[in-house]
């Protein structure tokens, strides 16, 4: 065993790291209330993330006492602490999954949700699921006394707790891995000259744009927009990837160790090591979380652009006026359709789609062709 010394410094630094982490995401929480700009459902898990992480912080205190003072409450600890890192390794995979398909939306000319019933149904279930699949072991495990406490540095006391806690966070990480590929996959196939193929061909709302000059224009700044979409969305993979390659070696090693534990006779030194560099993950949420709402624009953003679409290559028409589809075809000529105000938003692509059908012979052809 340690030294009472050791011991004590152990404690120490471990009520370190929690005033630290509760303090960074308290800061951040209060930014996202105080901020308009940041006030989205879209943002919603970045800010539940940072509640578990300033959460999972503040469980340090009562462990580095439990480093001291005998236990007297080590299953709510261990049971409770369990449920939230694994609620915390299920929200990494939506705010993954939010991205994947927020980036799909903008790709296809398709606003982001805005609906709050949608956001707290997710946080509903990433809940629910932490707690019902830790429930028959975190919650009722067989022994209550502080000898068969979990977290009891480099004994496993309850071996199938972390044998499935381990499962649960593989589970967890290798589904946010694969969307991490996806994301990666969808930001090489909607390069530079692909979506500027699209929103050259398919999309040209304002009804002014007639002459050489300004569908030139129009267009390069259609491909200033497209390349800074491509650039954040880069960012942010880059920043997503770190963040879970991070709490992969932060948190998964010292499950894996307690799994192999009674086949490995590991030192307790090193048990106190992955212990303190699981303790340590919580701290780097809030500078993922900045990364990711700097990229985003949201410090500095106008909060009125959030409640108008986001389409790539979008130009208001004349007031009043329904939006016109102009698509142009190899011959330079262009095939016209007008969109209601009615229409969903949800409906403009394939309402492009519709207007270039009308088209017949080869026009039709080739109109049709430059849509991706």
């Amino acid at each position: 065993m340690f030294s009472n010394a050791t011991t004590r410094t152990e404690s120490w630094l471990m009520g370190s790291i929690a005033c630290t982490g509760i303090l960074t995401n308290l800061v951040l929480l209060l930014v996202f209330c105080f901020l308009p700009n940041l006030r989205r459902p879209v943002n919603a898990f970045l800010l539940h993330q940072c509640l578990l992480d300033a959460i999972r912080s503040a469980y340090c205190i009562p462990f580095s006492i439990i480093e001291v003072e005998p236990p007297t409450i080590c299953s709510a600890l261990a049971g409770t602490y369990i449920v939230l890192v694994t609620c915390a390794s299920f929200n990494l995979l939506t705010i993954v999954m939010n991205e994947v398909y927020s980036f799909s939306d903008i790709t296809l000319g398709v606003n982001a949700s805005q609906n709050c019933c949608c956001v707290w149904f997710a946080l509903v279930v990433i809940w629910f699921a932490a707690i019902i699949t830790n429930l028959g072991v975190a919650f009722m495990p067989g022994g209550r006394s502080a000898e068969q406490c979990q977290f009891v540095t480099g004994v496993t006391s309850n071996y199938v707790l972390h044998v499935v806690w381990l499962l649960l966070e593989s589970m967890a990480t290798l589904m946010t891995i694969s969307f991490l590929r996806r994301m990666s996959n969808d930001v090489s196939r909607c390069n530079y000259y692909r979506l500027s193929t699209l929103v050259r061909a398919t999309v040209s709302i304002d009804p002014t744009v007639q002459t050489y000059s300004q569908r030139r224009r129009s267009v390069m700044i259609d491909k200033r927009n497209i390349r800074e979409t491509v650039r954040m969305m880069n960012y942010k993979l880059r920043i997503l990837t770190t963040y879970t390659t991070l709490f992969i070696i932060m948190c998964l090693p010292l499950l894996g160790l307690y799994a192999i534990e009674p086949w490995v006779n590991a030192s307790p030194e090193t048990f106190q090591f992955l212990s303190m560099l699981a303790w340590s993950q919580p701290l780097l949420t809030p500078f993922a979380v900045y990364s990711l709402i700097r990229a985003s624009g949201g410090f500095s953003a106008d909060p009125a652009q959030f409640l108008s679409p986001f389409i790539l290559g979008h130009r208001s028409s004349a007031e009043g006026d329904p939006p016109i589809v102009r698509i142009e075809t190899r011959s330079s000529t262009f095939v016209t359709g007008d969109v209601s105000p009615s229409d969903s938003r949800y409906s403009f692509f394939p309402s492009i789609s519709a207007a270039a059908a009308v088209c017949t012979g080869p026009r039709g052809r080739r109109a049709s062709s430059f849509i991706v």
